[in-house]
């Protein structure tokens, strides 16, 4: 079966992770190994001097998702039950498809990046579907302490938001690419040893890289600079978070492990018990829309 679908649009490959956890050094690899990230990117800034790599368009396009319930990316609530039925949701499924139809078909194999799909993975998915590609997802992830500590310097987030937002987002990264190909890649991982990162990755998601890394292999030495990695902080974890770590690296080797998944289905379970009867009070921990970019 040919490559090429119909439409000449393939099946894409999702950089999909938590903020600050190596979602932009993946999503570089990727594009130096072949994978088109589109035309406009989001520029660079101090924070992240070597680039984003996210289509700037389409961040455009998915913040807005969360302002229609007076919520940000960024935020420890959930959006609401029926979210998906909303106008403003439904305009946005149109919105998206009709720029990935437009800004990646003919273009050979391609991809995007942008943490906030992780929580707006059920409208992607309809998304996808409509488009009628099957997405595979290369999930990096990073020390829920280092992710915190991290959006502390960049955003000032306090420690404990900043560890719930890394369960939240990976928890349901989790849970909504079960029934897809997909490969988990610790960020520290991909910092020591790409290579062998990226084959795996490559294996996983049966799929071979337009371009071979020993072509690229300079470029990847200079992006991939100790600098990348701005916060090295361990600690001990609490149980749910240390337990979370445990099933995304066993999902490494095995992306599919039950033992794995059930350890995110007890965490699940175990968050949602522990902020269910604290819905209102978390409000005033979020953010004004206009802090985030």
């Amino acid at each position: 079966m040919s490559l090429f679908r119909r439409n000449k649009l393939l099946d894409p490959v999702i950089i999909l992770g938590m903020h600050r956890s190596g979602t932009s050094t993946v999503a570089r690899l990727c594009n130096l190994m072949g994978v088109y990230l589109g035309d406009t990117l989001f520029p660079a800034r101090e924070d992240n001097p070597k680039g984003f790599f996210e289509l700037e368009p389409l961040i455009a396009l998915n913040e807005p998702v969360f302002h229609a319930f007076n919520l940000t990316s960024q935020d420890v609530l959930p959006l609401p039950d029926g979210w998906l039925e909303h106008d403003e949701v439904k305009e946005a499924h149109q919105q998206i498809a009709g720029l990935l139809k437009q800004e990646f078909t003919n273009k050979g194999l391609w991809g995007v990046k942008d943490p906030r799909m992780g929580k707006l993975m059920p409208l992607y998915l309809k998304i996808f579907e409509a488009l009628k590609v099957t997405p595979r997802f290369v999930v990096p992830f990073r020390s829920p302490v280092e992710v915190a500590s991290s959006l502390n310097r960049r955003d000032g987030i306090s420690h404990a938001r900043g560890m719930v937002l890394w369960l939240q987002y990976n928890l349901e990264i989790e849970r909504y690419t079960r029934h897809f190909q997909r490969s988990f890649i610790p960020y520290e991982a991909v910092l020591n040893n790409p290579s062998d990162e990226m084959t795996r990755v490559a294996s996983q998601l049966s799929l071979e890289w337009p371009v071979a890394y020993g072509t690229v292999q300079e470029q990847v030495a200079a992006f991939l600079d100790p600098d990348l990695r701005h916060q090295r902080e361990e600690g001990v974890l609490p149980h749910d978070w240390r337990q979370m770590m445990d099933a995304l690296h066993m999902l490494v080797a095995h992306p599919q492990s039950s033992p794995a998944k059930g350890i995110v289905e007890q965490v699940g379970a175990e968050l949602e018990l522990m902020t269910a009867p604290f819905t209102e009070s978390v409000r005033g921990l979020n953010l004004p829309r206009d802090h985030w970019r």
